[in-house]
């Protein structure tokens, strides 16, 4: 009988693999919580009167100015 540390040998490299893949989830959730953007605004248009569209721009998400026709 081998015991827990013969186990272990013999099958080091599926359970360091499934250390990793386990563990790496968890650092990528990290990573992104350290790196957020902050504020985004939704994808929607604002069609304006000469038909082009604009688009909602931060702080505020407000929608862009209608370009002026001159």
């Amino acid at each position: 009988m081998k015991g827990f540390i013969g186990f272990i040998r013999e099958r080091r490299v599926v359970i360091l693999a499934l250390v990793f893949f386990i563990t790496l989830p968890f650092f990528g959730f990290l990573l992104g919580m350290r790196y957020q953007t902050g504020k985004v605004c939704t994808l929607e248009a604002k069609i304006c009167p000469d038909g082009s569209a604009v688009g909602r721009v931060l702080p505020n998400c407000e929608f862009s100015p209608c370009p002026t026709i001159n």
